[in-house]
């Protein structure tokens, strides 16, 4: 999948099936079937485009994506329902000239939220709860099951052990280049980073500002951190920054190093 963007508008449904004979890895119709039958009932026509979007006119307002692990299959799938667009646009707009990465890049859609195409107002807890319904239909013997608190205790304990760590978050992002510059009362300071696994392999720090010291010290400190904040911040305590960077604040550098 390619980068997903979240806020209070944006649904999200995910199925977890067995799939030792049903051979649904890669059939988004199946599991995005309720979606369209959802809308239809509302007067608005919606198709599977392409291989895992759902568009209404030609506008993707689902992604999905799925992963199969053994005989399990996940699926998972983003509405835009009524997602703040220009949020979407600032937060996906990457500069080019700051990062260079070699991630795969993610494709830029047309977007559009259901609620710009509904004739009558609608709540997202009641196109959700209309979800559900249309899940049940569809399916004989279905039962609602609700978490228990022995559920959730398991599951923030996954959090904490797995999800919410570096290591899973960051520890196999691709290798990517940060460059980033700025002009402060202390000079102009450009900042050139190479990042493999989230952790700092290169650093370089340039421009036209003054110091007693070389900063050549802080550029070999930051080999081998984290490129983290906390970690960053870290390296950059242990200096008195004012001996290589007249003027700049710790503050102003972190802007750039992050």
């Amino acid at each position: 999948g390619g980068a997903v963007f979240h806020d209070l508008g944006n649904l999200n449904y995910t199925f977890i099936v067995n799939d030792l004979h049903q051979n649904s890895f890669c059939d988004f119709g199946k599991f995005t079937l309720p979606i369209i039958a959802v809308l239809a009932k509302l007067g608005i026509k919606a198709e599977l485009s392409g291989r895992n979007d759902l568009t209404i006119a030609g506008l993707k307002f689902s992604g999905n994506a799925q992963y199969k692990y053994k005989d399990r299959l996940l699926h998972h799938g983003c509405i835009l329902f009524s997602a703040a667009i220009p949020d979407i646009s600032a937060a996906l707009q990457v500069n080019p000239a700051k990062f260079e990465g070699k991630g795969i890049k993610s494709v830029i859609s047309r977007v559009t939220n259901i609620q710009s195409h509904l004739s009558q107002p609608l709540t997202i807890e009641e196109f959700e709860t209309m979800i559900q319904s249309q899940v049940a239909s569809d399916r004989e013997n279905y039962t609602m099951y609700n978490l228990t608190p022995g559920d959730i205790a398991k599951v923030n304990k996954l959090v904490q052990e797995r999800y919410a760590t570096w290591e899973w978050n960051y520890g196999t992002s691709p290798e990517y280049n940060l460059k980033n510059a700025a002009r402060f009362t202390g000079g102009f300071v450009e900042i050139l980073l190479n990042v493999k696994s989230g952790i700092i392999r290169n650093a370089r720090i340039q421009g036209d500002f003054f110091g007693k010291y070389d900063i050549c010290q802080i550029e070999q400190a930051l080999i081998g951190i984290k490129h983290e904040e906390e970690a960053v911040l870290a390296v950059l305590s242990r200096f008195n920054l004012q001996d290589y960077l007249a003027n700049v604040s710790a503050a102003e550098l972190i802007r750039l190093l992050l």
